[in-house]
């Protein structure tokens, strides 16, 4: 039994022209502080979860009106922004890998390289996006299995003779396809892109030694899939920063130390690549999920309290 939104409707705008049950020669424009309140709380009615404990309600001024707010997160809630807030951190630094490499050959003063680093790095880009799939299927395949085993006995969940593993599998091969084909790739990038030739002798160059990062690429894909899918967004987001803070290291070492400009900088994504995909496998350890317990289910929402007066809408 709730206040739907239509009874909410009808009382503000009672609330906002009583000339209408007041008899009053014209509706009042204005609204007052605590009318504006509610009226925004009608919007965040919506979004906001309703609780029998643990929370407390603010009452409008003039009228008895209760928007029941969240004085403490419940366990649902704390474990969205648990595995919420890391997924954004790393969604934000993916990009940094071929920025941090176009921001180096900036300080070289060489248009020429700018753009061969802009061509190559996007030609990368597509190329590892159109394997999505191997991130976003493993992670919804891990995911169905943590929540499988948590309502039996809590046995680890392995890795490489799981779901991860076979995605893995499907990653190398599809890696070494890449590696094989790599000079028609090439080829059909520069097409696609048609730099000038000045550009594409560069790109040559950055795309003879960044293809053989595609294996640790796609292996990441699957691992951070797997990760996701274990309830672990904390360990994507270490590698992910990790592999951009190496990629920062060895870029500036190859470029300013070894003097070997645009080959530096696609050594140096290379050995974040092939780092991050090292340190990946490292922790893709079994896991074992946690039991599901009474503790964790929501309660139920208890009426919003009513104007006097008033009736309660059937449900």
């Amino acid at each position: 039994m709730f206040v739907d939104v239509g009874t909410r409707r009808a009382a503000l705008l009672d609330f906002a022209f009583p000339h209408k049950q007041h008899g009053t020669p014209r509706p009042r424009i204005f609204l007052k502080k605590n009318e504006v309140f509610y009226l925004i709380s009608l919007g965040l009615d919506k979004f906001l979860t309703l609780k029998n404990e643990n929370t407390f309600s603010f009452y409008s001024l003039n009228r008895n009106f209760a928007l029941p707010l969240q004085s403490e997160m419940n366990q649902w809630n704390k474990e969205i922004l648990r595995l919420a807030v890391p997924s954004i951190v790393t969604n934000v630094t993916v990009p940094l890998l071929g920025l941090v490499d176009l921001a180096i050959v900036g300080h070289i003063g060489n248009e020429t390289m700018i753009g061969a680093i802009a061509v190559g790095s996007m030609i990368f880009n597509v190329m590892y996006w159109l394997m999505g799939f191997l991130r976003m299927g493993t992670s919804g395949m891990a995911a169905q299995e943590y929540g499988a085993r948590q309502n039996g006995a809590a046995v680890p969940i392995p890795f490489w003779s799981g779901v991860g593993g076979r995605a893995l599998r499907l990653a190398l091969m599809i890696a070494a396809g890449m590696l094989l084909l790599q000079v028609p790739l090439r080829w059909l990038s520069l097409w696609l892109m048609g730099p000038s030739a000045e550009v594409a002798v560069l790109v040559r160059a950055y795309f003879n030694i960044c293809i053989w990062g595609a294996p640790a690429m796609l292996s990441l894909y699957v691992m951070t899939g797997w990760f996701i899918g274990m309830q672990d967004t904390r360990t994507p987001m270490v590698v992910s920063i990790t592999q951009n803070i190496i990629n920062i290291v060895a870029s500036l070492v190859l470029v300013f130390g070894f003097k070997m400009q645009i080959e530096g900088v696609a050594l140096g994504t290379l050995i974040a690549q092939w780092s991050g995909a090292v340190m990946a496998w490292r922790k893709a350890k079994p896991r074992r999920p946690t039991p599901l317990s009474s503790e964790g289910e929501r309660p139920t929402p208890q009426p919003l309290p009513c104007r006097e007066g008033s009736e309660m809408p059937n449900q």
